[in-house]
């Protein structure tokens, strides 16, 4: 499992450190970076060997300057073992790929000339020094850097990505690094062992079906194919490459389970998968997890970008809950980006990773990092119950510029009439409103915002009942004051800030004159509020939209 990403000089991004959870979102917005840390996480430990070949030079480069290094290194939680000659086994904690430009002139290229290497890390960041001579009895040992790190060593931390494509045909079973092919590992193993019995008769059946098919049609059209091939390629007559045949198949025979394709039948009617409309094609992908599940084997990290694309809600939080299973019982790592509030999960607080990128500046990422917020956001969870019943509008949070966090629906009913009757579009702007779903939650979301360094503001009731001149509170009053005075406390140290918390005394609906038994309570404040003027609405109410909305620059 991937548990750190240092990246240097690498498309947006001077310099990067990101560390890896079992379980990373990647969420900010469109050019933040966060499908380019899926693919500099694919260079390394893709399907594909790491090479230049893989670049687009000079936009893979910062600032698109191919005059300075460009560094990607993966780091391992549980190290990777390579065997020196000698025997030893060494902990590999990092694989660094590296493309800089030559600093001198060399045999066959010039200063500038790119080249690039990938080098295998100890645990303190410094190329492994291994045993480069096998034991020999009155020979001392040679020992050297580890100057080539071969696919033995790389496949122990091998990553499958899953592009924003989705389709069917790249994660088919022929292709390596695809989760079909993962899922049919084990049942190829078991099929190739079988040599007496299913591997002998799979073959069998094979030349039969062939035979069926190669009517004398279907050689004439393989003669003529063949011949002009070889024609074309000067084969024709020349020694050995004369007999080369060119014929129709079925793929490859040695590896049956490398042709099997998804089929899509309705009625009479069936269809290869990969024709089919990409909703389909991304729900048969979300099935590959599940039977990836189901077998519970372990296939390390897979990356995944946007896994809620072309999937509906209910869609994307099956999805979801599939992967969460899938991490929790460390059947894998899942590392995504998303822009959906259902994969931007704020109860797993420990997996976010937000991504923003100023202008005309290298991107930068933020998480919880402070062990006081990770243990207060873990004890307001346990205590409120949060993760079983959050809502995920809520997460939109994590995509905003600034946030307004609010008790209820009533309240974000309010706010988004006021700023209306303001002119402000606070969706063109980038400005969320989020009802916490109580006040009680309130400091969890203002809690993590902070910790993101995301720009946040809270409205609320203080819920305190002030008697009437010459009258005294009632004991029920008096200890419902005390709660409320409490809860205040709370929201405020959450906070960190008077200056953006926003006291409406009492209560909402109290200032708009609505009882309170008065039932349907989020339609009165809306007909209350649609009612009156920006100036006969209650202050703190416009106040806080107004420090919502004017707080943009």
């Amino acid at each position: 499992m991937l548990d750190s990403l240092k990246l240097t000089n690498w498309r947006c991004m001077q310099s990067l450190d990101i560390p890896l959870s079992p379980l990373t979102a990647l969420v900010g917005p469109n050019g933040a970076g966060k499908s380019a840390i899926l693919k500099a996480i694919d260079i390394v430990l893709g399907s594909r060997w790491p090479g230049m070949a893989n670049l687009d030079v000079p936009r893979d480069f910062y600032n698109m300057d191919s005059g300075q290094p460009l560094g990607i290194r993966c780091g391992f939680k549980t190290p990777l073992v390579y065997r020196d000659l000698a025997g030893t086994e060494h902990d590999v904690s990092y694989l660094r790929y590296q493309c800089q430009p030559y600093k001198r002139r060399t045999g066959k290229s010039e200063v500038g000339d790119l080249h690039d290497d990938l080098v295998a890390l100890d645990a303190t960041g410094e190329q492994l020094i291994v045993a480069s001579s096998r034991p020999q009895k009155g020979k001392k040992l040679e020992f050297t850097p580890l100057l080539r790190v071969g696919s033995d060593l790389r496949d122990q931390g091998r990553v499958l990505l899953i592009d924003d494509r989705r389709s069917v045909a790249s994660q088919g079973s022929g292709r390596r690094g695809s989760i079909l092919n993962a899922v049919l590992s084990n049942v190829r193993k078991d099929f190739e062992r079988d040599v007496s019995g299913g591997r002998t008769n799979f073959r069998s059946l094979y030349d039969d079906a062939l035979n069926a098919l190669r009517t004398e049609t279907v050689q004439e059209i393989e003669q003529t194919i063949g011949e002009t091939a070889k024609r074309m390629l000067g084969f024709l007559g020349k020694g050995n490459l004369s007999k080369l045949n060119i014929t129709f198949g079925f793929g490859d025979p040695a590896n049956p389970f490398g042709s099997l394709t998804m089929m899509c039948q309705e009625g009479s009617i069936s269809l290869p998968a990969e024709v089919m409309g990409l909703g389909i094609q991304s729900a048969i992908v979300v099935g590959i997890f599940e039977a990836l599940r189901i077998q519970q084997s372990n296939i390390g990290t897979v990356m995944i970008e946007e896994p809620e694309m072309y999937l509906h809600p209910q869609a994307q939080r099956y999805f979801h809950n599939l992967l969460v299973e899938m991490v929790d019982a460390q059947q894998c790592q899942i590392i995504y980006t998303t822009h959906s509030p259902i994969f931007a999960d704020m109860s797993r607080f420990k997996s976010i990773r937000v991504l923003e990128k100023p202008p005309g500046e290298s991107s930068q990422v933020k998480w919880v990092s402070k062990d006081a917020d990770l243990k207060f956001l873990q004890d307001q969870l346990d205590r409120q119950k949060l993760s079983q019943y959050m809502d995920p509008a809520s997460s939109e949070a994590l995509f905003a510029r600034r946030v307004l966090l609010v008790e209820g629906h009533g309240d974000f009913l309010a706010v988004q009439i006021v700023a209306e009757k303001l002119g402000a579009d606070l969706d063109a702007e980038g400005l969320s409103v989020v009802a916490c779903g109580g006040k009680n939650s309130i400091p969890f979301f203002a809690r993590m915002c902070n910790s993101l360094d995301i720009p946040v503001l809270v409205m609320h009731d203080t819920d305190v009942v002030t008697p009437a001149t010459g009258q005294a509170l009632s004991p029920r009053q008096t200890a419902d004051n005390a709660t409320a005075e409490k809860e205040n406390a709370e929201i405020e140290a959450a906070l960190g800030s008077t200056g953006s918390l926003f006291r409406i005394d009492g209560n909402l609906e109290a200032a708009l004159g609505i009882g309170k038994s008065a039932s349907d309570k989020p339609r009165r404040v809306a007909d209350a509020l649609e009612a009156k003027a920006i100036d006969g609405m209650p202050e703190e109410l416009v106040n806080a939209v107004k420090a919502l909305v004017t707080a943009v620059g």
